[in-house]
């Protein structure tokens, strides 16, 4: 499944630059689980830009953090190991992530941020892991009306 869905963005990437795009004009979003494909896609890519929202660092660190009791390391078959990923990343990056979050913390966020190697800014959020968004409206727009023109 993990290998699949990283093949699948891909494929869907390569078909818009086929079709004409230019890379330099493709942002990369993901949100969640979507944050782990996206980092895996926008490795030594030349893109404008790679969005990570409330995303984790690795499934590993996710099932630890929830079932530490098992040997999750032996149960998983699905990694998401986008820690070791964001140091590749060309393009500037946008972390967003809320300290609210329930359902991956904040400090996943943080993790992440940390590891990117170039142009990078950080937009902490307030409210639920799908509701940050909405509750924090305004400071999301700013943010991102401001990283998109800075990074042009």
């Amino acid at each position: 499944m993990e290998e699949d869905l990283y093949r699948d963005a891909d494929a869907v990437y390569r078909d818009a630059v086929d079709k004409g795009t230019d890379p330099k004009n493709i942002i990369i979003w993901g949100q969640s689980l979507g944050g782990a494909i996206a980092v895996n896609l926008a490795q030594n890519k030349d893109i404008y830009a790679t969005i990570i929202e409330s995303s984790f660092q690795s499934m590993d660190e996710m099932a630890k953090s929830q079932y530490g009791f098992l040997p999750t390391e032996w149960i998983l078959r699905f990694h998401f190991r986008s820690i070791e990923k964001m140091q590749n990343i060309l393009s500037p990056v946008l972390v967003i992530h809320s300290r609210n979050d329930e359902m991956i913390s904040f400090f996943n966020g943080q993790r992440l941020f940390g590891k990117v190697k170039g142009q990078r800014l950080f937009l902490e959020t307030r409210g639920s892991h799908n509701g940050g968004f909405q509750e924090s409206y305004d400071s999301y727009l700013s943010t991102m009306r401001t990283f998109l023109k800075v990074t042009k």
